[in-house]
């Protein structure tokens, strides 16, 4: 299986991040695993889309620091993969660490998954849905009985 991960930025990755982990795990299942940031993903003219990534050339990692001090080894090495032949996509990139200078990237890997998901490859977690995500509020329209109580509030006191 060839699995897509899209995220802010290799550079500012953490090891501990779920992304890490998954990345390690699929490795350790024989996955073939893409990193990609969502400074890196692009769109050609006839409608394939498409990223510059980095892949983990081992089966094994001791910890996600190990994993992530591969890729970013790699940086010089990166490539391009086509989402045509991906199996999964995965956008786990979180929008709120781009703010400031990125804004661009907090919507640019929801639609590049959009565009992804109508040429056919299983974009995780939902694009079409995320569109709507733009903060916790959207939580509120899940059924109350699988969510938990929340207060949404920029007042850290409130």
């Amino acid at each position: 299986m060839r699995l897509g991960l899209v995220i802010n930025d290799i550079a500012t990755e953490l090891a501990g991040y779920t992304t890490v982990r998954l990345a390690i795990a699929a490795a350790q299942r024989g996955h073939e695993v893409w990193m990609i940031g969502a400074a890196d993903l692009g769109y050609e003219p006839d409608g394939a889309v498409q990223a510059i990534g980095v892949s983990p050339s081992k089966r094994s990692y001791e910890s996600g620091e190990d994993l992530l001090e591969e890729l970013r080894a790699q940086a010089g090495e990166r490539r391009v993969v086509s989402f045509d032949g991906m199996d999964v996509l995965m956008l786990r990139n979180d929008p709120a660490a781009d703010l400031g200078d990125r804004t661009w990237a907090q919507t640019s890997p929801i639609l590049v998954g959009q565009l992804a998901a109508a040429r056919g490859t299983l974009v995780v977690n939902d694009p079409e849905h995320l569109a709507l995500a733009i903060n916790k509020t959207y939580f509120q329209h899940f059924p109350e009985g699988v969510r938990p109580a929340a207060r949404i509030s920029r007042e850290v006191d409130t």
